[in-house]
């Protein structure tokens, strides 16, 4: 079953359950994705290695135009902390987001962390006009200039439907984050590793706590 929370689950953010979850996200949006994309179009996995303290596999979806060489359409990141944080990490990935902010390659970025750098494409103050948020995800045609698509998301919504665009005769795909979110929690069995008794690593406002805390004492959580 899908976790407590109407959208994101905060306790996901814990640094040592969040690559897998990263992970978790990229597996299941490309399974979604491939149920729908034309014929012509498939999605596949990218991985970066790096080095921290350790080695670190992130990895990214791809999706392909399959009769134009296998040509990347549309690139998808989920942020993990060390895109985040000062390191190799976060300069691997912004020389990456950098290269395909100037090339035609359309640029899907989806941010579940409330902690750590600004990381994001589009500038901080132009999401800060969006309103309260506590995560983000944004949407950078390829070609399109400093123009942006930004689904701002507060930890009690549920996640959106995201667009993801592929070639230009082609309509935009339809992604259900939430869906492919609640299909990672089950199969992975996070509930199993979460102690909802406890507050989460990643601190809640007082207010968001206090919702929490009444939303998880009448589930049961």
């Amino acid at each position: 079953m899908p976790g407590p929370f109407p959208g994101m689950d905060p306790y996901l953010e814990d640094p040592l359950l969040w690559l897998g979850v990263q992970q978790d996200l990229i597996t299941y949006a490309k399974a979604s994705l491939n149920a729908m994309l034309p014929p012509d179009y498939a999605a596949r996995t990218g991985e970066r290695t790096h080095f921290e303290s350790d080695e670190v596999r992130e990895v990214y979806l791809e999706i392909l135009a399959l009769r134009e060489g296998e040509r990347v359409v549309t690139t998808i990141e989920v942020l993990s902390y060390t895109n985040k944080a000062p390191g190799e990490g976060r300069r691997l990935y912004l020389s990456k987001q950098q290269e395909i902010l100037s090339s035609r390659v359309h640029l899907i970025e989806i941010d579940l962390l409330r902690s750590g750098e600004h990381t994001l494409a589009p500038p901080r103050r132009a999401l800060l006009a969006k309103g309260r948020w506590d995560y983000v995800v944004s949407l950078h045609r390829g070609g399109r200039g400093e123009r942006y698509e930004v689904w701002a998301i507060a930890l009690r919504d549920r996640l959106p439907r995201i667009l993801v665009p592929l070639g230009e005769r082609e309509p935009d795909m339809v992604l259900d984050l939430q869906a492919v979110l609640d299909r990672a929690y089950d199969d992975s069995g996070y509930a199993r590793s979460i102690n909802h008794g406890e507050p989460p690593v990643v601190p809640l406002s007082a207010e968001d706590a206090e919702w929490a805390a009444s939303l998880l004492g009448r589930r049961g959580g």
